[in-house]
């Protein structure tokens, strides 16, 4: 194998590691956007959400187009309006 082949497997290697350690450093880099506590509970009461998963700290909620949004449950107490407000 000649040095240039060589040469150019190596900057391919070098590139891939990068955007790997990118994304994995990074996983939140996607189409995604913070909201309040208010906002999130309007979007639940008028049906704009496709999906809503709850974490420890977060709630995660992907909307009718797509759009990943974020909010952060400040406690326990939020928490469970939000369940109960996503259940009806």
């Amino acid at each position: 194998m000649s040095s240039t082949v060589r040469q150019i497997i190596f900057w391919l290697l070098i590139v891939a590691g990068a955007l790997l350690l990118y994304r994995l450093v990074n996983p939140n880099s996607k189409n995604s956007s913070a909201i309040d506590l208010v906002t999130l509970e309007a979007k639940i009461k008028s049906g704009e959400l496709k999906l809503l998963t709850l974490k420890q700290n977060e709630a995660i909620a992907t909307d009718n187009r797509g759009q990943e949004l974020r909010a952060q449950l400040t406690n326990e107490h939020t928490k469970a309006e939000i369940l109960k407000e996503a259940a009806k």
